[in-house]
């Protein structure tokens, strides 16, 4: 029989399936993008070994059971890209001279045959199934990818006074060790997000490290729904709603340490897509001097501890924010002060002294009504998660006026845009030079990793630009184990600090634009988020390409 006759004609004619079946199967498969092969078993026509037994006897190709193959080189499996692999359900198990040793659930496949030939290589074709393809791919590719050594650290998954103990055991289902052990390696890289991503033909999991996302493995769609249930248990969602998002939160134990995960599912075309939020307390609350250079963190500390005003943090989302902000509570905390905060979410659980309210706009909860309902607290500082309106920001000012110091986050470019924002969102001017002490916007950038830190000399454009002599030496990260080869290891604070002085007002009186309030900031001492960013560029604490990433 020709190798080139289609494989659901060729079942046909041995008669393992009927033209019937076929036609049930081939629409089955137009909607879930499956193999045939694996569409047929899931029907229970035909089971997945059985139609590799039959395809190997009709091709003279034998079978091979990747599980049982020892001894298989990474660097062999590095010759096949893992897109590549995925896309087309082959793996490399070995290399003698320019023949390569190919496992694959498709034989029939001819185009991807002709492509890894283009690449230099004689094949040798092996039959194995689907599953054992997508086990091998997990196991050998990617630096998140390999599940059994990192999963034999623990045993078992159990909930104890609400946390969950992070644990896996060889008899658990794939699914539950594959969450398990995306959160373990997750925390071991220091990430602070994981993103899982279901695309056509695969998953895409990728981990966020310093602020940068990072691909780390790609698993069968066949885990999919699996994995999603598993982490709607885990953070007490319903696993039956598919066709909403859902928030959640889960609360672990790994190695000892307690980490608190925010959940959020989302529909996509292919399926809920989940990014899980990893929030550890203990690189939260930081020392004031942690996070600020020190002609700046004077300044700061003197207006964080005046009686009453207004103080916003601005920037992007990931830029620090809420750290800045928690740290800074932490700072000012004491007996003799009711401090009071209104957050959506309450992304992290402060210690005594701090009262956290949750926005639940379901029940009328907003940041308005807490914002109103502080005011018959007593309270001393108030914490406001975000200003998004008008509104929310005329219960703010009205609450510094009071008498109250008031903190609060917002999203502009940078700390003179604090302003016009206030302006254009109507709040009057003079309520703005009332209660707006300080303004302050902030960035994050990527910290050269220190175990292979190398110094070169500045691109005479480069130096240019920056305003710095030619020749200087600045410093960049090649990559190494410690880094994960990706040169950075850890990220550090650019902070922009404007005090509302009597220029300022003046300025915000008339309704200057924000590029003149900012020259008079200037003026008066300020240092730009692009000052700041390139102190650290010549400090050898961050690179060229992070200030021109987190600046403007």
């Amino acid at each position: 029989m020709n190798k080139k006759e289609e494989l659901g004609q060729m079942l046909v004619s041995s008669g393992l399936i009927n033209e019937e079946q076929l036609e049930k199967a081939r629409k089955e498969q137009q909607q879930s993008k499956e193999s045939l092969v694996r569409v047929l078993a899931s029907l229970g026509l035909v089971e997945e070994n059985e139609t590799i037994k039959f395809i190997s006897s009709k091709l003279g190709l034998s079978m091979v059971n990747l599980s049982k193959v020892v001894g298989i080189d990474p660097k062999v499996a590095e010759i096949i890209p893992e897109s590549l692999a995925l896309a087309h359900l082959i793996f490399p198990i070995s290399k003698q001279k320019d023949t390569l040793v190919l496992a694959m659930a498709d034989p029939l496949n001819t185009s991807i045959l002709e492509k890894v030939r283009s690449m230099g290589y004689q094949i040798k074709p092996l039959i194995t199934s689907e599953t054992e393809i997508r086990k091998a791919i997990q196991k050998y590719y990617g630096k998140g990818a390999i599940v059994e050594d990192i999963l034999k650290e623990t045993t078992t998954l159990a909930k104890k006074e609400g946390v969950i103990e992070l644990e896996v055991g060889e008899d658990e289902a794939p699914a539950i060790n594959l969450v398990n052990h995306l959160l373990i390696e997750a925390i071991k890289v220091g990430a602070s997000d994981i993103h899982i991503e279901p695309y056509e033909q695969n998953l895409w999991i990728r981990y966020r490290i310093d602020g940068i996302l990072h691909k780390v493995s790609s698993p069968g769609r066949h885990l999919q729904n699996a994995v999603v249930s598993r982490i709607k248990i885990m953070s007490g969602l319903n696993i039956t709603e598919r066709r909403i998002p859902q928030d959640g939160r889960a609360k672990v134990r790994i190695v000892g340490r307690e980490i608190d995960l925010r959940v959020s599912v989302t529909p996509t075309i292919f399926g809920e897509k989940i990014v899980m939020r990893i929030l550890d307390p203990s690189g939260l609350c930081l020392g004031l001097e942690h996070l600020f250079e020190p002609e700046v963190l004077s300044l700061y500390q003197e207006y964080i501890h005046k009686p009453q005003g207004f103080i916003l943090i601005s920037g992007p989302t990931g830029s620090g924010k809420t750290t800045t902000l928690y740290s800074t509570l932490s700072a000012i905390r004491s007996v003799e002060k009711n401090i009071m905060s209104v957050e959506d979410p309450v992304e992290y659980i402060l210690s005594s002294g701090i009262n956290q309210q949750q926005v639940k706009p379901e029940i009328g909860l907003d940041f308005i009504t807490g914002l109103r309902s502080f005011l018959r607290q007593d309270p001393d500082i108030i914490f406001v998660g975000e200003i998004r309106d008008k509104e929310t920001a005329e219960v703010a000012i009205i609450a510094a006026l009071t008498g109250h110091l008031v903190f609060s986050t917002i999203h502009t470019n940078n700390s003179a845009e604090i302003i016009t924002r206030l302006l254009n969102m109507g709040i009057a001017p003079y309520l703005i030079t009332s209660t707006l002490i300080m303004g302050v916007a902030q960035r994050l950038a990527r910290t050269i990793c220190p175990k292979c830190k190398e110094s070169y000399e500045v691109n005479p454009e480069i130096a240019k630009s920056l305003g710095i002599k030619e020749k200087t030496l600045l410093y960049q990260g090649k990559g190494c184990k410690n880094c994960n080869q990706i040169g950075y290891k850890g990220r550090t604070g650019i902070y922009e600090v404007m005090a509302v002085n009597e220029a300022i007002k003046s300025m915000i009186i008339e309704q200057e634009p924000g590029y003149r309030i900012e020259e008079t900031a200037r003026e008066n001492g300020m240092v730009t988020l692009r000052e700041s960013a390139t102190k650290k560029v010549l400090a050898g604490i961050t690179t060229v390409e992070e200030l021109y990433r987190v600046t403007a």
